[in-house]
């Protein structure tokens, strides 16, 4: 059948789906991609995030990093008085409008006061960190997944 085609005929047959695509392309309509963060790539994020929404002079270390189904769990220390006090936080994620949002939802170390302003900061530098991690550009987040020992970011690029 292909020998019976016109070389126009050929031609508009192999360019038209190219044409296609370049119409969804310029249209926005790029198809979803995935960015998979395991448990090292939300470590080395969340001490950027922690560090720049509380300052690098917070003795706050992060010394492990579980992901399980539904949620983030963070381990570590802060030093209060000379005293290393361990702890842990638990974090959420999920898009809102397009935007990857990263919440708090529990604080436990022992006489670390957080208030509401606080972890008000905390949630935006962590949004902001996992969003640029995520993206490396301008996108509009469709999805996120927390399963064991991976976060799994779906999003579209918005050309």
């Amino acid at each position: 059948m292909w020998k019976k085609l016109s070389s126009s005929a050929r031609w508009a047959l192999l360019i038209a789906p190219l044409l296609l695509i370049a119409v969804g392309l310029a249209c926005g309509n790029t198809p979803p991609l995935t960015v998979t963060l395991r448990e090292a790539d939300i470590d080395r994020i969340l001490e950027q995030a922690v560090d720049a929404a509380v300052g690098v002079d917070v003795p706050v270390e992060i010394t492990n990093v579980d992901i399980e189904p539904g949620v983030i769990r963070v381990f570590g220390s802060y030093v209060q008085n000379g005293i290393a006090v361990p702890g842990s936080a638990d974090l959420t994620l999920r898009v809102e409008n397009g935007m990857l949002r990263v919440e708090v939802t529990s604080v436990d170390v022992m006489g670390l006061d957080v208030d509401t302003e606080m972890l008000a900061d905390v949630n935006e530098q962590l949004s902001r960190s996992f969003s640029e991690a995520a993206s490396q550009g301008q996108v509009t987040f469709t999805g996120v997944e927390i399963v064991d020992g991976e976060v799994r970011i779906s999003f579209r690029v918005n050309l």
